[in-house]
């Protein structure tokens, strides 16, 4: 899936929403863009999410940069997490 620039724009906007929304919780500057990406599934490949953001990782930023983001985050976290 080939994403137009005003796709890339929006979807950038999107992502700058929850690295601002997070920071709230963590240290300034704590979630990078591989650390999303990671968290989305990308294995740490910003390049690929970025060319690549699908409507899934849309529904994600954006509850990631809703009210409840940090709680979302660390759903992520947990799903993410290999079983012990």
């Amino acid at each position: 899936m080939t994403l137009t620039i005003e796709q890339r724009n929006k979807y950038a906007m999107l992502r700058m929403s929850v690295y601002a929304n997070l920071d709230r919780y963590f240290s300034n500057g704590f979630l990078s863009p591989v650390i999303l990406a990671e968290l989305l599934g990308y294995n740490k490949d910003f390049n690929t999410m970025r060319d690549n953001f699908t409507a899934r990782d849309v529904r994600l930023c954006q509850a990631l940069a809703g009210p409840y983001g940090y709680t979302i985050y660390r759903m992520l976290l947990a799903q993410n997490q290999p079983p012990k």
